[in-house]
This record gives C-alpha cells, sequence and structure tokens, in this order.
C-alpha cells in the first residue's frame, strides 16, 4: 500500500505518483497498465505532454477489466500556459477532461507562472523571431489563480494548486487570494533539493510534489551537462548499502523529506521496482550526504524567462517583492 499525505482541504493524495511526460504509443498503455497492476494510484497528467487521449484511454482500460475503481485513483491534470486568461481556462480543463473521458480531475495545477499569447490548442508555446516566448501581458498568474477556485466549485476538480512557483509566486497568491494552493509541484532531486522552497510551502500548508526526481538522465540539458545523478558516487555507494537502486536511493529521499514524488518510467520492471521505497529508510547521516550533493542544477531551466515577475527560477527564496515589477 503507497501511503498517502492529506492536503490542506483534507483529500489524500499517494506520495507516489506515475509521471507521463513523454510517453506516446503502446507505452502509455503498457506503463499505465503496469503502473495500476503495481499498485500505483496516482498518475500525473499534463494537456501538454500530448498523451492525454492515449493515458485516458489506457485508465479507463483498467477500470473496465475491474483492475481499479475512478474512485480509487487520483489523477492531476494541469493548465497549460497559453490558456492562463480566465476566458480561455474552461475550454482547457474541459478539453483534457474529454481526452481523460473523465468527469473530474483529483488535482488540477497551473502548469507554469508563465502566462504565454493564447494561439488555440495547436500552437501551444509561441514564440517570437528571436524564439522567445511570447509573454501575455494582459494575463497574469494571479487573475489564473483566483479563477482556478471555480473548478472546485463546479466539481471539474478536487483540489488545485501550482507547479514550479517560487515563493515569491506562492506569496502573491496568499495575499491576494482566499485560496491556499493545495499542492506545489517543482523539480527537486538531491542536485537541486530545493530546501528553503520545500521549507516555505510546508510553512504555509502547502504540500510539494518534486518531479524528475531520478535526474531525468534524457532530458537535453542534463544530455548536455554529461551529468548523471544515478550514477554519482554517493548514490551507488548508498544504492549498496541499502540493497536498492540509484533510482530507489532518489525516490526515498523526497519521500523521508515529507514530499510527493513522480516517478517517470515506461519500463514495466522499473515501474515495479519504484514502488519498493517504503520498506527502508536512510539514516540521518545518509540524508545529510545527500542534500550535500546540491548543486542548484535545475533539468528545467530552458522554461525560464527573462521576465522577474514570471520567473520561475529567479529569487526563489526572498520573502518580498522589492525591486519586482507589479503585475
Amino acid at each position: 500500500m503507497i501511503p498517502q499525505i492529506t492536503l490542506n482541504n483534507g483529500a489524500k493524495m499517494p506520495v507516489l505518483a506515475l509521471g507521463t511526460s513523454k510517453m506516446c504509443g503502446d507505452e502509455v498503455h503498457r506503463a499505465i497498465a503496469a503502473a495500476i497492476d503495481s499498485g500505483y494510484r496516482h498518475i500525473d497528467c499534463a494537456h501538454v505532454y500530448g498523451n492525454e487521449k492515449q493515458v485516458g484511454e489506457a485508465i479507463q482500460a483498467k477500470i473496465k477489466d475491474g483492475s481499479v475503481t475512478r474512485e480509487e485513483l487520483f489523477i492531476t491534470g494541469k493548465l497549460w500556459s497559453s490558456f492562463s486568461r480566465p476566458e480561455h481556462m474552461e475550454k482547457a480543463i474541459d478539453r483534457s477532461l474529454r481526452n481523460m473521458q473523465m468527469d473530474y480531475f483529483d488535482l488540477y495545477l497551473i502548469h507554469w507562472p508563465i502566462p504565454l499569447v493564447h494561439c488555440g490548442f495547436e500552437k501551444l508555446i509561441p514564440l517570437d523571431q528571436t524564439g522567445k516566448k511570447i509573454i501575455d501581458k494582459d494575463a497574469n498568474y494571479v487573475k489564473t489563480w483566483k479563477a482556478m477556485k471555480h473548478f472546485v466549485e463546479s466539481g471539474k476538480a478536487r483540489a488545485v494548486g501550482v507547479s514550479n512557483f517560487n515563493s515569491i509566486q506562492i506569496s502573491r497568491l496568499l495575499r491576494e487570494s482566499d485560496v491556499i494552493p493545495a499542492v506545489n509541484q517543482i523539480e527537486v532531486h538531491p542536485y537541486l533539493n530545493q530546501e528553503k522552497l520545500i521549507a516555505f510551502c510546508h510553512d504555509r500548508e502547502v504540500v510539494v510534489t518534486g518531479y524528475c526526481c531520478m535526474g531525468s538522465r534524457d532530458r537535453p540539458s542534463v544530455l548536455a551537462s554529461g551529468i548523471n545523478l544515478l550514477e554519482d558516487d554517493v548514490m551507488v555507494r548508498l544504492a549498496a548499502k541499502y540493497g536498492k537502486s540509484p533510482a530507489q536511493i532518489a525516490l526515498r529521499f523526497g519521500v523521508q523529506r515529507g514530499i510527493g514524488v513522480v516517478a517517470k518510467s515506461a519500463t514495466p520492471s522499473r515501474i515495479l521496482e519504484n514502488t519498493k521505497i517504503f520498506d527502508f529508510v536512510l539514516s540521518e547521516e545518509d540524508m545529510t550526504a545527500l542534500m550535500a550533493l546540491d548543486r542548484d542544477f535545475k533539468i528545467m531551466s530552458y522554461f525560464s524567462t527573462d521576465n522577474p515577475a514570471y520567473d520561475p527560477y529567479r529569487a526563489n527564496y526572498r520573502e518580498d517583492d522589492e525591486g519586482f515589477p507589479v503585475l
């Protein structure tokens, strides 16, 4: 049985989620089937992944064969950045729910704090002639967040939250809205331990879920750097000590810090292996060694922006807005 975290609205979220980014074709069905058969009940999805229909079909197949009920599952969806305006948000969640053949998401997140110009469903990342993302100057994440509560009121989402928000951005939401995000999903791994941001969120009753927890060695930034978290000497040493794989050590590192973890794999054996992280505990000394690996290595930094109000990676841990543009 995979443990659960209680969100600030009382909902229970399984600690371990199957990540579905970059999955396509038949591997989606294999991965979802293997995950549900292995005990996963939390599936992490997003419109921008381009595979909602396949993920939905795979989930529905497991519901129809009696493996699981919809009520036993926890499905996370995400609002893409080019649907940041309130008048576009309803279309986005409705499209995602239709794609997945569902009536509601258990958790629905603002995917990034960066509002992009709306170009419909066909062009999700509008770029200017220099290759920069085109920001919608008449939209902002505060307006988007205030509109998110309507999804809870309408029953289309059981809980709402954010993803890739820094402490400044979360502070603005808390000051200017009466709804506390249930979750902030952020990049977390031993090379980017996010110690201050996690503490900031926990102090404000915002649950943290980490992605790229195992280092995402197939991401362009990782390939370019030549860095492989799972081959780090400390990871390898601890894997041998506990009789686990480096990937299991990485996932346990997150879970033991009180956060949820998204584990991305399309290989059935690894999907099962990733559930075997609740039968051991890393010692305090070993947790300290893992925390010491931090090198501020941001795998997803290519989705930053030079607009400081929206950049999720800028000045994460300042608690004031001095020097930052007013939205």
